[in-house]
């Protein structure tokens, strides 16, 4: 069975996981190439599913908050992932489970649809991966995108509400209380971690209790409310995972029109919620709702006023938050002052903008085999190296070789096109793919995905072989005569 992966259509900035089963068995082989991978592993004691196809649904979120889909089908599943994440069933509970780049992670699983995750031989992270889902069983979800909390709903009367303020309370002491008998099983770094993220959770269902609550409030309280907790959130350490990062979006929507659920639809929107940010948040978490709110204005293509990003570079002390504006602002000039078609290309100097049939042109005359990949796809990278024998077995031949990456971080597919030794002058990356006009017409909708175009260009073979089946040399020299 070929290994691919599954492009959703998501505006994102980090792209998704993959899964992938093997040609002969259901182990995942991982490329030594890749290095920053999470392998999830189903025991073989664990039931098996009358489908053989386990579907644990999860999601992810990357360090400026965009959520991605990943889920388990076979017994080995990967991932490529540079930084910790909390990976959260997606389920009524959203269980969370907080993993890290290198890991193998085990899961023994019931056809009752229940997991366990644990690391062979090493107690502490299994206690840590066992944590959040002890703390959910006792004390209810941590997220709730799927289902409210019944204590955060509407009431008649003003000690209805202070009632409900005080459950809050109690919740977040409870789950402090459980970290704290837990935490000679656990490290350091996780109990900083999951304390960030129940003061976090505390402080969102505050605010969704006030929004719920702002008919019995009204504007001018429901406003002191949400000031009223200013002073804790500047003081919780920023951390760029979900449950912090999802309190500052929701308290700097809250700040601007009381609902943390608000969402930027023009201009006027997004400098308003700029000014907001600005005026009253700090530190770190400042710079990551600056950053945050200006790539959703990107994504929503909603013009950005040249002053406000003047002094957006003034004001945010991340410098790889500049650099990732100033590439996705330069990205969109680029387009916009003349690529026509869509299929807009970023060249292999990282800078460079050219259109995908224009680069097509410079090879007329030649045999052309396009391989679409990404530097978190696995079976991808594991094709490379037969990629290269190909390519040097062809090399007094008019063949030639493109490489166009789906990726959405272009410092991913740099340091990934570097690390697999791809020529700058025939690696790409194509732009804005839920929209490039060329990727829907043939369906790029999974990877890896190799194309033959003959001599003139058009196309010979719209899913062709991959360059470990000797079925693609067979084809190019079929072409070739």
């Amino acid at each position: 069975m070929r290994r691919s992966i599954l492009i959703p259509l998501l505006s994102v900035i980090v792209s998704i996981a993959c899964s992938q089963t093997d040609k002969h068995s259901n182990d995942t082989i991982l490329p030594s190439s890749v290095k920053d991978s999470i392998v999830f592993i189903i025991d073989d004691s664990s039931d098996t599913p009358p489908s053989n196809s386990y579907n644990i649904n999860l999601y992810y979120h990357d360090t400026l908050g965009y959520g991605h889909p990943f889920t388990i089908f076979n017994r080995q599943t990967a991932i490529f992932l540079n930084a910790p994440s909390f990976f959260i069933r997606a389920d009524d509970w959203q269980t969370p489970f907080l993993v890290y780049p290198g890991e193998q992670i085990h899961i023994r699983y019931s056809n009752t649809g229940d997991i366990y995750m644990y690391v062979k031989g090493n107690a502490q992270r299994s206690a840590e991966l066992n944590f959040f889902p002890k703390l959910i069983r006792e004390t209810n979800n941590l997220s709730y995108a799927f289902k409210s909390m019944p204590y955060l709903s509407a009431v008649s009367t003003k000690d209805s509400l202070a009632g409900a303020e005080k459950k809050i309370s109690a919740i977040f002491l409870q789950r402090m209380n459980m970290l704290q008998q837990e935490s000679n099983d656990l490290s350091n770094r996780f109990s900083q971690i999951a304390t960030n993220a129940i003061r976090s959770a505390a402080l969102y269902d505050s605010l969704v209790l006030y929004w719920n609550n702002r008919s019995l409030l009204g504007s001018k309280e429901l406003q002191e409310k949400i000031t009223g907790q200013l002073t804790n959130i500047n003081a919780l350490r920023f951390q760029p995972f979900i449950f912090n990062t999802k309190l500052l979006g929701a308290y700097s929507s809250a700040l601007l029109t009381g609902s943390p659920h608000y969402l930027i639809h023009d201009s006027s929107s997004v400098l308003k919620m700029y000014r907001a940010i600005h005026m009253h948040m700090t530190g770190p978490g400042k710079d990551f709702l600056l950053t945050r709110l200006l790539l959703d204005a990107y994504n929503k293509a909603i013009p950005i006023a040249p002053k406000t990003l003047q002094e957006y570079y003034t004001v945010c002390e991340n410098e790889v938050y500049r650099n990732l504006i100033s590439a996705r602002l330069t990205e969109a000039d680029a387009i916009s002052a003349g690529k026509k078609n869509g299929n807009n290309l970023r060249a292999g100097d990282g800078k460079t903008i050219e259109d995908l049939y224009d680069v097509m042109a410079r090879h007329k005359g030649r045999l052309i085999l396009i391989d679409f990949w990404a530097s978190w796809c696995i079976p991808c990278r594991a094709e490379m190296p037969y990629a290269a024998v190909l390519k040097e077995k062809y090399r007094e031949k008019p063949v030639s070789f493109l490489y166009i990456s789906i990726d959405e971080d272009t410092e991913n597919w740099l340091k990934a096109a570097a690390h697999e030794k791809l020529d700058k002058n025939n690696s790409y990356l194509l732009l804005h793919r839920d929209n490039a006009p060329f990727a829907k017409q043939y369906g790029i909708s999974s990877i890896p995905r190799y194309m033959l175009f003959d001599k003139e260009g058009k196309v010979l073979m719209a899913d062709a072989p991959r360059p470990s089946d000797t079925a693609l040399i067979n084809a190019i020299d079929r072409f070739l005569k």
